[in-house]
């Protein structure tokens, strides 16, 4: 009989920003293959509107970015079993993201791509970062509770608990061996500047941009 693979979990933290989470929802609603439970984590003063059946969990307003940070995904982490895609709100997926991502974890616990793609939406400018040792946390799937509970660990204590990315990726001591990181982003890019509550990355405002390669792209053709 064919193996049958783990169930499929989406985790998003909100926080105030509706557009965004609209979005989010209409990316994932056209995905290939539907996730069994998506677990929607809101710290928000308003609560996040859920259309898609998702568990929806309310936690006390944060008003720390760092801190409703931590919070939002250690929740989320601590409720999620079997393959767990880490689904950020204001980012864009292709069609077949968690088609894709699945299929990377059916051999390897730590998946993702490597050389993130942004795109500013107010500014209309792209960037390719140069990362080539980790993946952006919204281009992250865990695939194992060793993972699942080493990024638990990551966020109660660290005092950056936004850098779960490279904390994951590079400093957990995860053996290479449970990784397994595309060269390049091809199913995801992380938007930046949209409407709402600002996000913790870098590329939200123009300053921001002007410390790094980024370029015009007036057409969003990136």
């Amino acid at each position: 009989m064919p193996k049958t693979r783990p169930a499929v979990t989406l985790v998003t933290p909100t926080h105030d920003r509706p557009l965004a989470f609209a979005l989010c929802e209409k990316y994932m609603a056209r995905q290939t293959v539907q996730p069994d439970r998506w677990i929607v984590v809101d710290d928000g003063v308003e609560p996040a509107k859920c259309t898609l059946g998702q568990d929806h969990v309310r936690l006390p307003t944060v008003d720390s970015f760092r801190e409703s940070f931590r919070t939002n995904w250690i929740e989320g982490l601590r409720m999620s079993r079997g393959f767990v895609l880490c689904v950020e709100d204001d980012d864009w997926y292709r069609e077949d993201y968690i088609e894709q991502m699945v299929s990377l974890l059916e051999s390897r616990p730590l998946v993702g791509e490597s050389r993130a793609k942004y795109f500013n939406v107010r500014h209309r400018m792209f960037l390719t970062h140069t990362n080539r040792f980790h993946a952006s946390l919204c281009q992250t799937g865990i695939g194992s509770d060793d993972v699942r509970e080493a990024a638990v660990r990551f966020l109660e204590n660290d005092k950056r608990p936004e850098t779960l990315d490279g904390g994951l990726w590079k400093r957990s001591g995860i053996p290479p061996e449970m990784k397994l990181l595309r060269p390049a982003s091809t199913i995801c890019v992380g938007i930046k500047a949209v409407p709402g509550r600002a996000g913790m990355g870098v590329g939200h405002t123009l300053a921001e941009m002007r410390t790094q390669p980024y370029r015009f792209d007036p057409s969003a053709d990136m």
